[in-house]
């Protein structure tokens, strides 16, 4: 690409198997490796039928490191992710 008006939205987008999958009930210490692995510095978050839920970010992690004091070990990525559905 010479000219980033030439840039096409395919050209940015990842493949399906380049992206930071996890689901609602996984525990957020078995996704580390998902969440630094895929270079995007988030995990989408999903449902039984494969619909987004949510965003849980590397932004999330730090926070809630912080205000958890070692509670992190035993918490949900649907805990602590940003959700797409208000309640």
């Amino acid at each position: 690409m010479d000219n980033i008006h030439d840039l096409q939205v395919k050209d940015m987008m990842k493949k399906q198997d380049e992206l930071p999958i996890c689901r609602e009930g996984d525990l957020i210490m078995d996704q580390l490796v998902e969440l630094t692995s895929k270079g995007c510095g988030c995990l989408l978050v999903i449902d039984e039928e494969y619909h987004l839920i949510g965003i849980f970010t590397d932004g999330d992690l730090r926070c809630t490191l912080k205000a958890s004091e070692g509670g992190i070990f035993k918490l949900t990525v649907g805990e602590m992710c940003n959700s797409l559905h208000s309640v």
